[in-house]
């Protein structure tokens, strides 16, 4: 005997993890190894994995009865008995053998036989009970068929005509293999099959299958016709795995309305003369099943017999080889034996041969091999109580034992048997069957060995395991968790750790809400705390524990598993901080500013006392200081900045880098107007003073757009009335960006704050997005096509998709009267996709009617969109979904999608070139153009923007530049685009500077698509 001791799911999934060679031991067992408790529910402890394959519940579904009892599976009829015998067993402290039912979780019946024992503390106390379940349902139906057969012949042989016969076979048929319905079929006078008065109904399904008889008296089959017919025509056995959706079944509409599936059927032929024909059908679906044909033919034959005299000794020779025959298959032995002293046998299936190496007439006739002297010595007791116990109480029997082969070899078999018995009551033999189990009986001698395994690996774990007292005391605990608080031994740490709460614990309340959620919940899973070690430094872990009870219910101890996680803590900390602050500056994000906003919001909702205001900064002179003293000197400077900024203002205010040179200041819980105007004037004050970098002093001063939350409750009546729930932080900072902007046009150094005429704007603003949420919404929107046209040949090379939006009163608008508020709105993500959905769609129905595979369409992709982390995704989603190639989608992108995180955007844009998608720069030649970008990213197209091509008739300068452009792009193997081309002098002069492609009114204006003839 050893000490059984109690751990959690997760030991147990270390000990999985463990040891393979025990993980893979149970997850092989045929059957089911267990653990529970002697209630009325027998509540598993434990069940090993193999209970889903029997059952179809996981092994969590039984543990504790958390989805069902293992007892509530068990038939209801069987569920008495097996309490009175194993409580019996365990009176008298004896392992215990049952046979008994159970429905799986699809409802499906099995026979299962249970082995198993009472487990007892060194005084006698029962722990509990510990066995092994296995499935014998083929054994039982092997059992039935046997019986079906040896009966069945009796009763066709007695029936009083053929009829009657046939009857007698359905119905016996049907009980014993679980199929629902069976019926007869026989030739009338002109060779015509009609339905015969002998049929079987599942008792359980009467109404539906007896209106299923009922129509079926109005159909006849001829050979070859309907299933019947094809039995007749061809002599032999049919299957049809569903008569529901077979048309040649030609009851498919009956079958369909009255729930029949699977059907089969074999002819009942004597003298080579089909006289009769049976069918058989089930409620669902199954393929062919030879065992059933062979165990229904074998009945056929018989029936043949019956009704030719003639010829039944050769048809009962027939059925008794095919009985013999399908005995011999069975992987095990049928047997019979005489009710006299040793149990000599009188019968025994050629199985022997293959379980003991011994012939069947090697068993029967040779009194030194009669199967008693196989027994091995130590179980033959057993056995021939066993026997006598069967035939003096005239009861059934089942027994394990070994057995010793020709060659020597042990092996363990499971017998089952029964009494038969005279017409007077005696016992004149006993038959059975006998099955080798030696790979189970290994394999539970092996999970016994496990078991006794189990200790040496939870001390060899590498994660902390322990049981408490509820008062806080350790009862155990491994080496893996001495190591974990830094105590030499297990002993050691539960000698001196007498007070988890306040010894453990950095905050002792954490044991309190340990034991509360236990309480609440008898377990918990990753509980987070910082504790000390023995030297007194702090570390993280996480514990996972559970509350063991008595039967009873009475709280026991705590057990449970820590894991040390201060490394991944430290992580975390890490990207959390990486996530809320800026590298450069230290300042908060965007992200965290945005939760500290959305939070004030909140708060001024439901307290109207409490105010706040949103500073929008952005700086005068940072991009004259980035161009002419460099880069580092402009981080220098943004560092400077932000730790002024910071001295402005109050600890509970934050400050946060927008990107660039862009901050915004929330101040929180102001008292009015004067206390932002206050902060802000400081603000400019401390930018007016110069800042030493290096050699250099630096001057940069700023312009303030500054957002009042006295103005919310206005903004949040407009909004209402739109339908719309509440202003977001992101609205409230488009508001201080918009002051911001005012502020820009008075000059330097100025601030405005967000007003009356602001207001105004933001509500037509706030009503235009309205609106433009509906058009989304509706799909009112169109998509022109201006051409871009290759200069050498004259011909369309590509479109470019541009956007209108036809505005239920403004008329068609362009996108400039609408995109930026998109922008800001984030409503270019749907509208974005919409454009590239109807684009793409465009482009691949012209590729197909004008037969021009190399057509090509440009379009445009905005900074939000292309900060999509799904941007790839969701492209290579359209592509698939209008069949249109990468290699003809060129999208356009300014440069400033990439001036935020360089490093990104080169990876994104690395993805997009690896699907073939062409790259191209819009508006090249504006704005932050930086030739380093041009040799990193995987450009393939510039387009130069439309002031150049314009203004290079009358200006030298841009001319020049122009030709540069060109030029650059021609050596760096990119595509250069002119757009804006009005007229025939523009065109000669951007063809003289070797430009290849161009795109204006001089070639098209934009059409729609309609209009577009290729």
């Amino acid at each position: 005997m050893f000490q059984s001791l109690s751990y959690p799911e997760s030991v147990f999934e270390i000990w999985e993890d463990r040891t393979s060679t025990i993980s893979t031991l149970m997850s092989h067992l045929p059957g089911i190894a267990y653990r529970c408790r002697n209630d009325s529910n027998w509540t598993l402890e434990f069940v090993s994995d193999g209970c889903f394959h029997l059952t179809g519940y996981y092994s969590h579904d039984l543990i504790a009865n958390k989805i069902i009892s293992y007892n509530s599976l068990i038939h209801s009829q069987d569920q008495e008995l097996i309490w009175a015998q194993v409580q019996c067993a365990l009176r008298n402290k004896k392992s215990y053998q049952l046979e008994y039912r159970i429905f799986t979780k699809n409802g499906e019946e099995k026979w299962v036989w249970e082995k198993g024992c009472g487990v007892y503390t060194i005084s006698g106390e029962l722990l509990y009970l510990e066995g092994f379940i296995t499935d014998i349902t083929e054994h039982k139906r092997i059992e039935n068929e046997l019986r079906l057969l040896q009966n069945l012949t009796k009763s066709i042989i007695n029936a009083d005509d053929f009829e009657a016969a046939l009857q007698v076979a359905l119905t016996k048929i049907c009980e014993t293999t679980n199929w629902d319905f069976g019926e007869v079929w026989i030739k009338n006078n002109e060779n015509l099959l009609e339905l015969s008065k002998a049929h079987y109904i599942n008792p359980k399904k009467q109404d539906n299958l007896a209106q299923f008889r009922f129509y079926s008296y109005d159909y006849t089959f001829s050979a070859g016709i309907g299933l019947p017919g094809k039995i007749l025509a061809t002599k032999q056995c049919q299957w049809m795995k569903d008569v529901s959706s077979e048309k040649s079944f030609k009851r498919f509409k009956l079958a369909q309305n009255f729930g029949l599936k699977a059907g089969f059927g074999l002819p009942i032929i004597a003298n080579d003369q089909v006289l009769a024909v049976w069918v058989f059908f089930l409620s669902q679906a199954c393929s062919n099943d030879e065992h059933l044909i062979k165990l229904v033919s074998t009945i056929t034959l018989q029936l043949g017999e019956l009704f030719l005299r003639k010829q039944k000794s050769e048809k009962l020779e027939e059925s008794e080889r095919r009985l013999t025959c399908l005995i011999d298959t069975i992987p095990g032995i049928f047997f019979t034996s005489k009710n006299a002293p040793d149990f000599p046998l009188t019968y025994i299936s050629k199985g022997c041969e293959k379980l003991t190496g011994y012939t069947s007439q090697e068993l029967i006739n040779d009194r030194a091999n009669f199967f008693d002297s196989l027994t091995h010595s130590d179980d033959l007791p057993l056995v021939l109580e066993t026997l006598k116990f069967s035939i003096i109480n005239k009861e059934n029997y089942a027994l394990e034992y070994r057995i010793f082969t020709k060659n020597g070899t042990e092996k363990w078999v499971w017998e089952k048997g029964y009494p038969v018995l005279d017409n007077d009551g005696n016992v004149i033999s006993i038959e059975g069957f006998i099955t080798d189990i030696t790979d189970r009986h290994n394999m539970e001698n092996a999970l016994r060995q496990a078991e006794a395994n189990y200790r040496d690996i939870v001390e060899n774990a590498m994660e902390g395991i322990f049981q408490t007292t509820p008062e806080g005391k350790y009862i155990t605990v491994n080496p893996a968790l001495a190591k974990i608080y830094g105590y030499n031994s297990p002993q050691e740490l539960i000698n001196k750790t007498i007070d988890i709460e306040n010894q453990l614990y950095v905050n002792p309340n954490r044991r309190q809400e340990f034991i509360n959620l236990l309480e609440k919940y008898e377990s918990l899973s990753d509980f987070q705390s910082q504790v000390y070690r023995q030297d007194g430094s702090i570390i993280w872990i996480s514990e996972n524990a559970r509350a063991v009870r008595n039967l009873e219910g009475k709280l026991l101890y705590y057990e449970g598993t820590v894991e040390d996680i201060t490394i991944a803590k430290q992580q975390e900390n890490s990207l959390h901080l990486k996530a809320s602050y800026d590298e450069l500056t230290g300042l908060a994000k965007r992200t965290y500013l945005m939760e500290n906003l959305e939070a004030a919001i909140l708060k001024h909702e439901e307290n109207q006392d409490y105010q706040f205001a949103i500073l929008f900064l952005d700086l005068d002179r940072f991009k004259l200081v980035n161009d002419s003293l460099g880069h580092l000197i402009g981080d220098q400077l943004l560092i400077a900045i932000a730790r002024r900024l910071e001295d402005c203002v109050r600890n509970k205010d934050t400050v946060c880098r927008l990107g660039g040179d862009e901050f915004v200041i929330l101040l929180e819980n102001v008292k009015d107007i004067k206390n932002v105007i206050q902060v802000t004037d400081r603000i400019l004050e401390q930018l007016k003073i110069p800042f030493k970098l290096e050699k250099h002093h630096v001057f940069s001063g700023c312009s303030i757009g500054i957002f009042f939350s006295n103005i919310l409750n206005y903004l949040m009546f407009i909004k209402q009335e739109k339908g719309e729930l509440k202003i977001t932080g992101e609205e409230i900072l488009r508001y201080a960006d918009s002051a911001l902007y005012h502020a820009k046009k008075m000059g330097k150094g100025c601030y405005q704050v967000f007003d009356d005429t602001m207001q105004e704007n933001a509500l037509a603003k706030l009503e235009l997005e309205y609106e433009l949420r509906q058009a989304i919404s509706l799909a009112d929107f169109e998509i022109y096509y201006q051409p871009i046209v290759n200069l050498s040949t004259n011909k369309i090379v590509s479109f470019e998709a541009l956007l209108r939006w036809n505005h239920p009163s403004q008329g068609l608008l362009s996108p400039q009267d609408f995109m930026d508020l998109a922008e800001e709105s984030g409503l270019i993500i749907p509208l974005g996709k919409w454009v590239l959905e109807q684009a793409c769609f465009q482009l691949k129905t012209w590729q197909t009617q004008s037969h021009n595979q190399d057509l090509m369409i440009n379009i445009n992709l905005s900074e939000k969109q292309f900060a999509q982390p799904n941007l790839l995704e969701l492209i290579t989603e359209i592509l698939t979904k209008t069949g249109l190639k990468g290699e003809h989608l060129r999208l356009e992108i300014s440069e400033s999608c990439w001036l935020q995180n360089i490093d990104s955007a080169k990876s994104k844009l690395q993805e997009l070139s690896d699907q073939k998608i062409k790259l191209c720069v819009d508006n090249f030649g504006t704005g932050y153009s930086c030739l380093n970008y041009l040799y990193q990213f995987p450009i393939h197209a510039l387009k130069i923007d439309p002031t150049f091509v314009k203004q290079i008739e009358t200006e030298w300068g841009k001319f020049e530049i122009a030709k540069a452009i060109f030029m650059l792009a021609n050596n760096l193997g990119m595509e250069a685009i002119a757009t804006g081309v009005e007229n025939k002098n523009q065109l000669t002069k951007i063809k003289e500077l070797n430009c290849h492609l161009g795109q204006g009114y001089l070639f098209s204006p934009p059409l729609k698509s309609s209009e577009i003839l290729l």
